[in-house]
């Protein structure tokens, strides 16, 4: 059990150091006001890459959402048609 405590107080403090070491890195990087910049045009141009995903998969929702209604139209018309024509057979 012994080892197990052992293993487990190396491995936080593993992940420690390394998150420790990004949070540096990143502070490092945010210290000069270029890299700022950079970060900054980075996230932005992401964000409108990622709203015009979001905008193309709606516009697809959308479109197949429209399929879909005019198909079950057609159907509903088919079968209104078909009882029709059971109801007159009689």
């Amino acid at each position: 059990m012994k080892t197990n405590k052992k293993t487990s107080i190396l491995g936080a403090a593993v992940k420690g150091a390394i998150v420790g070491g990004l949070a540096v890195a990143g502070a490092m990087a945010l210290a000069d006001k270029e890299n700022r910049e950079k970060i900054k045009k980075s996230f932005v141009a992401t964000k409108g890459k990622a709203m015009g995903m979001m905008e193309d998969l709606k516009g697809k929702a959308r479109d197949k959402k429209e399929e879909i209604v005019d198909k079950a139209e057609d159907v509903q018309k088919i079968v209104k048609s078909a009882a029709e024509d059971i109801q007159d057979a009689d």
